[in-house]
């Protein structure tokens, strides 16, 4: 799902995240670039993902923001 959203196919991310969250439902780093997936979609469920990401994982805007990954409150930004 990484790669994809690196590669700005959003939609194939978000499948992709959502087999891996099928998978392991804790998967904070899925809920979240599922979330920014959705976001550059605009997609209105982007936030209740990036919601649950941060409650499994506090830290996980940050270590994304690392692998170069950035999210705005108001919406998406460039990656």
């Amino acid at each position: 799902g990484f790669v994809l959203l690196r590669l700005n196919r959003f939609a194939a991310a978000i499948v992709s995240f959502s087999r891996a969250l099928r998978i392991n439902p804790k998967l904070a780093s899925a809920w979240f670039g599922r979330g920014v997936a959705k976001l550059r979609i605009k997609d209105l469920s982007a936030a209740r993902d990036i919601a649950k990401a941060k409650l499994l994982e506090p830290n996980v805007e940050a270590r994304f923001f690392g692998y170069g990954v950035k999210i705005q409150p108001s919406g998406p930004s460039e990656t």
